[in-house]
């Protein structure tokens, strides 16, 4: 998700405040915040990733390697301020909806969902699964063709099967159908070899066998080939595994339960939990700077921008601006007074929020998994903070001048 500034933060929890104990109303989702008459029409072209021509008309025998022009129908697009991904259309939940990634939605207004030749679908509510990254997005009908979704994914489908996993290839507005190949059924989930990007994930599985629609794709995740299975599959190239990335679909034929959404509360939540992570990325930036041979607490991508990232963060800078001003010409304990004015500084910066992030009613049953997982991550950083007092060694490899 991309960055956002925390000098929002404040108006963003005063928000969460006003937000605590309302009741979630259902079909609280205004059309207009989710679709506009006015957006520009998403262009797509439909391929296949292998360089197969797709079918040039509805008339075209079925493929059973592919998706038919009928079925390539239903798949969407979805774009919004901040980031942009797949969906698709099928009837569930009583209804003719768009199913796509929760994550998608999250601090993303103003979104847009088009067909794959720029017609607007119009949103009339917004529901959540309760336990994985699953949206459902009911619509208006406008004689769309749908998907259908398997109703029992053992019964349907078994490993090695062929997948097909239609997707906005690069978050580029271009739609390509990327085959691979079923590895596995798990409770919540299904592994596949097919190669993703971010573009692809709200996207359905595919199951040309069948028909059907086997899962939504997810995230990727990134582990070592540490398992005789991931062994295996890295050393054959024809499953996409690459020793580093797996990739999922979480099921839909197990959901226990879809949440109804408020369109505006999701807004307001998810933002705050995209800006106390950035807080928090901020903080762990400073106390652990690459150049002083530590690793952050979480994954920091570029370890030139991570080192430079607590500039981000106003107290933080400020604070270290004064310690190096403050220790110009003075002797130790001169010295240790001033590490413990910035440690004030970045205590207050590690407590900021914590109050309201582990109020679990600020939050949707999705999210408070990952409200417990900012919780755990900020407080490794206070851990931290707390081993810093009276430490001059730890001092001198934390605090350096804002270049």
């Amino acid at each position: 998700m991309p960055v956002r500034c925390f000098i929002v933060c404040v108006l963003v929890v005063m928000t969460l405040q006003g937000a605590k104990g309302n009741p979630v109303d259902a079909g609280q989702v205004p059309p207009a915040a989710m679709v506009s008459d006015s957006s520009p029409s998403i262009p797509a072209l439909i391929g296949i990733s292998d360089s197969t021509p797709a079918p040039p008309d509805a008339t075209t025998p079925p493929n059973p390697n592919t998706l038919t022009p009928t079925q390539a129908g239903a798949i969407v697009l979805i774009k919004g301020d901040n980031a942009e991904g797949t969906g698709f259309l099928t009837n569930l939940d009583g209804g003719p909806v768009v199913m796509t990634s929760l994550h998608i939605l999250a601090d993303n207004p103003n979104l847009h969902v088009t067909t794959r030749d720029g017609q607007s679908i119009t949103a009339l509510g917004l529901k959540g699964a309760q336990d994985r990254d699953l949206a459902l997005i009911p619509i208006q009908d406008n004689n769309y063709t749908y998907l259908d979704v398997a109703s029992d994914i053992r019964a349907t489908a078994k490993p090695g099967d062929l997948v097909i996993t239609p997707g906005n290839n690069g978050e580029g507005e271009v739609m390509l159908m990327t085959k691979g190949r079923l590895l596995g059924i798990k409770s919540e989930e299904i592994e596949i070899s097919n190669r993703l990007d971010h573009g692809n994930s709200g996207g359905p599985v595919f199951h040309p066998q069948s028909g059907k629609v086997l899962g939504v794709v997810t995230e990727a995740l990134d582990a070592g080939a540490s398992t005789e299975m991931d062994k295996l599959l890295s050393q054959d190239r024809a499953t996409g595994f690459t020793g580093r990335t797996r990739y999922f679909g979480l099921r839909l034929d197990n959901v226990p339960v879809w949440e109804t959404y408020d369109w505006k509360r999701y807004q307001i939540e998810t933002t705050f939990l995209d800006q106390f992570h950035y807080e928090s990325r901020c903080l762990d930036s400073y106390l652990n700077p690459p150049s002083a041979g530590r690793r952050s607490m979480q994954d920091s991508g570029d370890d030139d921008d991570f080192a430079n990232l607590y500039l981000n963060e106003p107290a933080i800078k400020q604070a270290n601006h004064d310690y190096h001003q403050d220790i110009a010409g003075t002797d130790s304990s001169q010295k240790l007074e001033a590490w413990r004015a910035l440690l004030v500084v970045l205590h207050n910066v590690a407590d900021a929020n914590m109050t309201d992030i582990e109020n679990p009613s600020n939050f949707y049953s999705f999210d408070r998994r990952r409200a417990r997982d900012e919780i755990d991550y900020r407080k490794q950083l206070q851990a931290e903070l707390d081993s810093f007092e009276d430490n001059l060694n730890r001092m001198d490899s934390v605090a350096r001048k804002n270049d």
